[in-house]
């Protein structure tokens, strides 16, 4: 009965649409056509738009590195309580994951003459600069205050100025190109290039604020230089990308998500069980990716005894991503997006258990990394195309993509993932009796380091190859796609 409902809502909207809302809504006057993938969708991208568009990752992963660095920095540097900072990233980040949704929103009504994505990384390239800036100027004051400043700059970062990005960049894939294989490059390139920016940012970090003298003040320089290259990237990716077709179809219809009613658009997402099945697995890959980078210096301080030695192991697992990401391409052209994402895991599963049977070898640990990071890879790279091809399904189902929304999953379980990964992480240490002032930890702090390092990254792993097992929706794709073109070229 519900679902006739939302049906029936859709033939609404789609009466309601304007004559020029049938026209063909191409921003651009002339689509380039470069071939056919095997699919039969045109492609459309040069090596030059594949670089303007993995740019914007730039600033994204400039963020998220340097927020997945401050339950260290607030703990070590700062002197919070490792619980109270648990706490303070876990509220940040519940006002994260509703403003995701919100931005989904605001992006499906977004119509201006530079498109509907790409307008708002113009909009962020100036707060993406004052935002990484603001999270390390933590006052000298008492906890309450300290804790108050950690929320309201967390928030700032996060739940503003990140999804601002974020929400649009992901959504901007659907309207540059329908290609799946050009799709996949999207993601292989953006996921390639975020992760240098992340491994960079993990082997440079810690040695030059050390070099600085390891204090806040030093933080707080290398942070800005950080926050200025991604400033400049975001505008590069502004300036270098187009969005090709204005809903991601070919005929394009913005009517329909404009018209949506939020409570119905949330209905529809609701009843999408491959958007439960991303935005869950992409909240298990945050999760990995704050364990791996906000965890490691942990180990490398109280296990292995020099915190410098996570420059090393950055460096070194630096080499496995590369390859992952090159290999991953291939291996969706092979495989399909599906099964690639899964040989991912496998190989992050193998990780976890070498270093679960030996967890206090520097070796072991850096092999152990390796296959993590490659792991990572090709899940990173067909997470994005996965996630679009949820909204051709409620297109399929409903009559109406909501793009925007729909990609907000994107964003919005890396958020959750995250902030729940980042709130463990100092609870955990808290759990255990870690004490930040004490060059030696009790045995118990170390087992809470094993498992921030080890065991937890490895159920995260578990959770996405569950998912991403379930995710039976690119089988449909080309049939997907078909309907949906004919659904439209009814309605002209």
């Amino acid at each position: 009965m519900q679902e006739r409902m939302i049906i029936s809502e859709m033939k609404t909207i789609r009466m309601l649409r304007t004559e020029a809302e049938r026209n063909d809504m191409d921003i651009s006057e002339e689509i380039k056509v470069y071939g056919q993938d095997k699919d039969g969708m045109d492609k459309v991208m040069t090596g030059k738009d594949f670089i303007g568009d993995a740019a914007g990752q730039v600033s994204l992963n400039a963020i998220n590195s340097l927020s997945g660095q401050m339950t260290y920095f607030y703990t070590t540097k700062v002197g919070m309580e490792a619980g109270n900072v648990g706490t303070a990233l876990l509220i940040s980040k519940i006002v994260d994951g509703i403003t995701d949704i919100i931005m989904g929103r605001i992006v499906d009504k977004t119509n201006t003459k530079e498109g509907k994505a790409r307008p708002w990384l113009k909009r962020m390239i100036l707060p993406s600069l004052l935002c990484v800036i603001l999270l390390f100027t933590v006052p000298h004051a008492s906890a309450g205050i300290q804790m108050v400043y950690a929320i309201c700059t967390n928030i700032f970062a996060a739940a503003i100025v990140y999804t601002a990005i974020a929400v649009p960049y992901y959504v901007m894939i659907n309207f540059e190109t329908r290609s799946q294989e050009e799709r996949g490059k999207i993601g292989s390139s953006r996921g390639l290039l975020g992760y240098l920016v992340a491994q960079i940012i993990g082997i440079v970090l810690i040695p030059a604020t050390n070099l600085l003298g390891g204090g806040q003040s030093a933080w707080i320089i290398v942070a800005a230089v950080i926050g200025l290259i991604g400033m400049i990237a975001l505008t590069l990716c502004f300036k270098m990308t187009r969005e090709r077709y204005r809903s991601g179809s070919a005929s394009g219809q913005d009517g329909a998500e404009e018209n949506v009613a939020l409570g119905t658009a949330l209905k529809i997402l609701v009843k999408n069980k491959y958007w439960w099945m991303m935005m869950l697995a992409q909240s298990a890959l945050s999760g990995v990716y704050t364990f791996m980078y906000g965890a490691m210096a942990f180990y490398t301080m109280y296990v292995l005894g020099n915190d410098n030695l996570t420059a090393i192991v950055g460096s070194i697992s630096l080499i496995p991503s590369i390859l992952g990401f090159l290999a991953a391409p291939v291996l969706i052209k092979r495989f399909g997006m599906r099964k690639t994402g899964m040989i991912g895991c496998a190989f992050g599963l193998a990780g976890t258990v070498i270093r679960i049977i030996i967890p206090d070898n520097f070796i072991i640990f850096t092999l152990g990394m390796c296959l993590l990071t490659f792991a990572t890879a090709p899940i990173v790279a067909v997470l994005p195309a996965m996630v679009i091809n949820c909204a051709d399904w409620n297109e399929y189902k409903f009559g109406v993509k909501l793009t925007g929304m729909t990609n907000s999953v994107a964003s919005f379980g890396a958020k959750i993932g995250s902030g729940f990964a980042g709130a463990l992480l100092g609870w955990v240490l808290a759990w255990t009796h870690f004490n930040g002032k004490a060059a030696v930890q009790s045995s118990e702090a170390i087992r809470g380091i094993y498992a921030l390092n080890i065991w937890i990254p490895g159920l995260m792993f578990v959770i996405i190859l569950i998912c991403y097992a379930g995710y039976t929706l690119e089988k449909k794709y080309t049939e997907i796609v078909k309907a949906n073109d004919a659904r439209r070229a009814e309605t002209k």
